[in-house]
């Protein structure tokens, strides 16, 4: 037999007296869905594609900076 623990939110709910068990399995049923999960994943891909893009232009800004334009030296020529 599982123990089951109630989650953190539910006891401060039930403690403020707030608590009602029929909105609270309307939200997790809501949480769940699979136009929520959807929607979360969708976000969660705008934000990564996002932070991707800043990244790869900041380290190009940086290298850019740290070594400036390359000047081509053919190694078989002495300087």
């Amino acid at each position: 037999m599982e123990k089951q623990t109630i989650p953190y939110w539910e006891k401060l709910f039930k403690v403020l007296g707030i608590y009602n068990i029929d909105f609270h399995e309307k939200y997790r049923e809501y949480i769940h869905s699979e136009r929520y999960e959807t929607y979360i994943k969708l976000v969660e891909g705008d934000i990564r594609e996002s932070i991707e893009s800043l990244n790869k232009s900041k380290v190009n800004e940086m290298l850019k900076e740290i070594f400036g334009e390359k000047k081509f030296t053919c190694p078989d020529i002495l300087n």
